[in-house]
C-alpha cells in the first residue's frame, strides 16, 4: 500500500492506492447495507470480541487465488 502525494507537483492528490485498497473498495461495494465484511487477517486479529460468519471464498481483482471473507454481527443484529 502507499499513502502520499501523487501526481505533478503543480497538483498533488493526497491518496492511498495498493492492493489492500482496492479489496476494501470491492468489500464495502459487495456487502448489503449495514453489513461489516473483512478478510481472514482482519478476523484472526479480532480474537472472541465478535461473533463472525464466513461467507464465500472470493477472487478479488487483482489477486491471483481467491480470499476467505467473513461478515461481523453487532450486538444490535438479531
Amino acid at each position: 500500500m502507499f499513502l502520499g502525494n501523487v501526481g505533478p507537483q503543480k497538483r498533488l492528490d493526497y491518496t492511498v492506492i495498493g492492493t489492500d485498497v482496492s479489496l476494501a473498495k470491492q468489500l464495502s461495494s459487495t456487502a448489503a447495507s449495514g453489513q461489516i465484511l473483512i478478510t481472514k487477517s482482519v478476523k484472526d486479529q479480532l480474537g472472541s470480541q465478535f461473533r463472525v460468519t464466513k461467507e464465500s471464498r472470493r477472487l478479488s481483482k487483482g489477486l491471483k487465488k481467491p480470499i476467505s471473507i467473513y461478515s461481523i454481527f453487532t450486538e444490535l443484529e438479531h
